[in-house]
């Protein structure tokens, strides 16, 4: 297995007492695509913001190589990560606008057709069921030119016929990245990842 490109050493994050985050040792290597499983609670989107340099850690270390630090991210929040009265074309303009040009490997496009995304292209977020609000921030996070994707939980409020779609779409798209890394419940997602790491509530 090649060397890891950001790891974690006893890494703590707490909440004014609450503890969040737990973890001894955890590394995430180049191509990897990697599951984040556990119970609510067990510290799961904290984890993914450490990763998205988000929030930083009350205590330990994270090493990360220069082939992370260079690396853009695309980070998906479980809600909240578009403009709420932009359309969804005009969140993906945005982004692509200040993130580069539009990846080239055509997931984005293929989750463009397939979700019904094209006919709610005009549509402000704020009227989107939570289900196509998460689509839209995953097909903006797959439309911007990134070499880290990191997913929170993007199966949750999506339909079943989609959570299939969304499995398949991201495991096949991992390959062009960095690293792939996304926490979730659903088998669909889980199965696609090289490797699985499951967190224990503390």
């Amino acid at each position: 297995m090649n060397s890891p490109i950001i790891s974690l050493h006893a890494a703590r994050r707490f909440y004014g007492k609450r503890l969040a985050l737990s973890v001894d040792d955890l590394q995430i290597f180049e191509n990897d695509c990697v599951g984040i499983a556990g119970k609510n609670g067990a510290g799961k989107s904290t984890l993914l913001r450490v990763f998205a340099g988000i929030t930083r850690l009350s205590s330990g270390n994270v090493e990360t190589t220069p082939a992370w630090n260079t690396a853009r991210v695309a980070y998906c929040p479980q809600s909240g990560g578009l403009y709420a009265d932009l359309t969804i074309t005009e969140n993906i303009r945005c982004m692509t606008r200040r993130f580069s040009s539009r990846s080239k490997h055509g997931i984005f496009e293929e989750l463009w057709k397939n979700s019904e995304l094209g006919d709610l292209a005009d549509t402000p977020v704020r009227k989107l069921s939570g289900g196509f609000q998460k689509l839209a921030m995953i097909a903006t996070a797959l439309a911007v030119d990134a070499k880290i994707l990191i997913f929170d939980e993007p199966t949750s409020d999506l339909h079943a016929m989609y959570q299939k779609t969304v499995a398949d779409l991201i495991g096949r798209a991992s390959s062009h990245y960095l690293a792939v890394v996304f926490s979730d419940h659903s088998d669909e997602m889980l199965n696609i990842a090289t490797r699985k790491i499951e967190l224990v509530r503390q």
